[in-house]
């Protein structure tokens, strides 16, 4: 079997990267707790639309079950990955995940709440970190 990119294919493939390059660029004029709550907002955006329907479930650390936040004391690392069995901070949550499993409905809302209840310490976090 054999594939060949069209000119039009070509064309998509060429505008893809000046996009990804135009707002790579864009977000490295953010300082890194702007990068931070950007990042939370993209995930508390996504969610809402999750829970009404209008998207289908994404990947998210916020939604797997080897997610355990706020259970640590270090603000850079609050969050607990049982997956890889390590701690990490607010700008390593991630919004598509190879390795997601879905969380049960009954433990959703609780782990929801104890993510969102400490907003401060992920912007004490991004505050800290070095720009």
């Amino acid at each position: 079997m054999t594939l060949r990119v069209t000119p039009t294919g070509r064309d998509v493939v060429r505008a893809i990267g000046l996009a990804i390059t135009a707002t790579e660029r864009a977000l490295d004029t953010l300082s890194v707790e702007e990068q931070t709550n950007l990042l939370q907002l993209v995930i508390k955006t996504i969610r809402a639309l999750q829970v009404t329907g209008a998207l289908a479930p994404q990947r998210m650390c916020v939604t797997c079950r080897y997610f355990r936040p706020n259970v640590h004391d270090d603000a850079k690392a609050p969050h607990h990955c049982d997956y890889v069995d390590e701690p990490f901070g607010a700008q390593a949550l991630r919004i598509d995940c190879g390795e997601h499993e879905a969380m049960g409905a009954a433990d959703s809302e609780a782990v929801w709440k104890n993510f969102t209840k400490k907003d401060v310490g992920l912007q004490r976090m991004a505050r800290d970190a070095p720009s």
